[in-house]
């Protein structure tokens, strides 16, 4: 049963869990506008938070970017799912695209399981509904290069077929015209030799 809407601090204590939890993994935690977004950088052991949102919401989007954190942690198993197929595969690639989407829901859950080994609240419908929210703009990334190939595929079949049909048409003119120059001529051929009869 979903609490009622817990106060602002409520989330905001939380949030300093995760501030703590991070800076004793060696990660810095840092705030920016919508224009940055959010993301875990690994080299440089930061996470970048987009501020504006309600403090639930970036306390779900904080746990998801640990999660990253987390995944990112033991290198072998991180590059052997994820860095040779996005190194191997190009990024407009299917296989590329869906490791993404396979990362970015792994994140998810990553994020959780920290929540639940800090013993910290997650309002379990609101987490899953950001949680899918989320997810969805990245299956929707995939799902839209599928689209935009199989659309461009067909426009350059559409243009092939006009084309054809243009230089068709166009030859069917010549022919056309030439035939008009040919029965003129054979017309003003005749016209002369009755004119001498």
């Amino acid at each position: 049963m979903a609490l009622k809407k817990l106060p602002k601090l409520f989330w905001q204590e939380q949030i300093k869990v995760l501030e703590e939890y991070s800076k004793k993994k060696g990660w810095s935690v840092s705030y920016n506008n919508k224009k940055y977004g959010d993301s875990a950088d690994w080299e440089g052991k930061a996470i970048a938070l987009e501020n504006s949102r309600n403090k639930e919401r970036l306390f779900y989007v904080f746990l998801h970017e640990l999660g990253h954190m987390q995944l990112m942690k033991n290198n072998t198993t991180y590059n052997a799912k994820y860095d040779n197929i996005f190194d191997n595969f190009a990024s407009m690639s299917q296989v590329h695209r869906l490791t993404r989407v396979e990362e970015e829901y792994d994140a998810w859950r990553a994020g959780y399981k920290i929540a639940q080994r800090l013993d910290l609240y997650v309002e379990a419908p609101k987490f899953e509904k950001i949680r899918a929210k989320y997810l969805m703009t990245y299956i929707m990334w995939v799902v839209k290069q599928q689209i935009k190939k199989k659309v461009d595929h067909a426009l350059e079949c559409q243009l092939k077929t006009i084309k054809a049909y243009d230089a068709a048409i166009a030859l069917k003119n010549k022919s056309a015209q030439k035939g008009k120059k040919v029965a003129k001529a054979k017309n003003a051929s005749s016209r002369k030799n009755s004119s001498r009869e």
